[in-house]
């Protein structure tokens, strides 16, 4: 093997991934849903035993009422003992559990991680799930206005607006006009 295809002891590899399909599993609980995933990735990563499980999740809660799903997911999937934990970022919430157990594998903390993305929304509908969605954006805004998701993405992208539009530098490089926004 060249030098330039040496595996670095300080490298972090993805070894295994486990998918269940999307759709409305309305027979399947949340722990189902997760085992099925969980089952694929550590099949395609034989020999590897998890020290730490790192969920992403945002909405069960408050569909589902369960919170503490890494917790239960490492009971339910015979993960006994390693360290489980939830991480919610709404959206980015897959993306923020996935960088914690980069982190956590970077330091040397542990030496396998198994990181699982779910969400289940089909189960609700009408104002629960748009309470629920919600949550992911401003509450407090778009509760007492029953505002769409949507219409609160666009608030929110607004006020990021107004502050990239504070520095004339980052205005001046944009290749549009600058939308003015009133105070």
């Amino acid at each position: 093997m060249s030098e330039d295809n040496r595996v670095n002891s300080n490298d972090v590899w993805i070894v295994g991934v486990g998918l269940t399909p999307v759709g409305e599993h309305w027979e399947k609980s949340l722990r189902e849903i997760a085992l099925e995933a969980i089952a694929a990735a550590l099949a395609e990563a034989p020999g590897l035993s998890p020290q730490a499980l790192y969920v992403a999740n945002t909405l069960a809660p408050a569909l589902s009422g369960q919170s503490q799903l890494g917790s239960l997911l490492a009971d339910f999937a015979g993960l006994r003992g390693v360290e489980a934990m939830t991480i919610e970022a709404a959206g980015a919430s897959g993306g923020a559990a996935l960088r914690q157990a980069y982190l956590a594998l970077k330091a040397g903390a542990i030496d396998v991680a198994l990181v699982v993305g779910l969400e289940k929304v089909t189960d609700q509908a009408g104002p629960a799930l748009q309470a629920a969605l919600a949550t992911a954006t401003d509450a407090e805004l778009a509760l007492p206005t029953s505002a769409h998701r949507s219409t609160c993405s666009r608030l929110r992208t607004a006020s990021r607006s107004r502050v990239w539009a504070s520095n004339e530098k980052s205005v001046a490089s944009r290749s549009e006009d600058p939308v003015p926004l009133a105070s």
